[in-house]
């Protein structure tokens, strides 16, 4: 995993708003929270494994449309959505979300083709227990280093809820600010894409002295 030295330079830096999409901050915490899940997905399964970030896209409300002026940073898009941000993934994949609560409030959906879940799971340290299970335990340690990254970067009292598999049935507050994430996961030579989706209500994020 190749990941600019600047964005790991925390060291007397201000995280300043991981959703304000003309700075880096957003970068960072993508890159962060990639090395927390390759470092616990490493002790998860017997086979070599490796994480990539991808590619990030920010899309907002019209009224909250960000100049975006990012050249050669990993965020490809700032897109301006004219309609409500709707919470969905597609028909072959499996998500779970976790809500992040207390002084923000955050949705945090990672998903992935359901095959590839499954391949996932057998390659793990989880495979001795239920499939299902399994998959769970495996998405939660993916939206937990969400949660902890964004617990550390910011300062703000969180608590993250209990995991809940994404259903098109349950309806979701609207959120005008979601950030989407594409990572590689590589076992054994294998690439697993998963996409992670952050929803906020808010721009803001309050500033932490690292």
């Amino acid at each position: 995993m190749v990941i600019s030295q600047s964005l790991l330079e925390k060291k007397n830096s201000t995280i300043k708003d991981p959703w304000h999409s003309t700075d880096k901050n957003t970068v960072t915490l993508f890159s962060l929270v990639c090395n927390k899940i390759q470092s616990s997905l490493q002790k998860i399964f017997s086979f070599d494994v490796s994480v990539e970030l991808k590619n990030i896209k920010v899309s907002v409300q019209p009224a909250n449309k960000e100049s975006a002026n990012i050249n050669g940073s990993t965020i490809i898009a700032v897109e301006q959505i004219q309609e409500k941000l709707e919470l969905k993934i597609p028909s072959t994949n499996l998500g779970f979300v976790n809500e992040i609560v207390g002084q923000m409030r955050v949705l945090v959906l990672s998903h992935m083709n359901s095959e590839h879940a499954k391949t996932l799971v057998r390659k793990s340290a989880y495979n001795s227990i239920d499939e299902m299970d399994a998959i769970k335990e495996f998405f939660y340690t993916i939206n937990s280093k969400f949660f902890s990254t964004i617990c550390d970067i910011t300062g703000r009292i969180l608590n993250i809820e209990l995991i809940q598999q994404y259903d098109e049935s349950i309806r979701y507050d609207s959120f005008e600010y979601v950030i989407k994430g594409n990572y590689e996961i590589i076992v054994d030579n294998i690439h697993f894409p998963i996409e992670i989706q952050l929803w906020s209500n808010s721009s803001f994020v309050s500033t932490r002295r690292m």
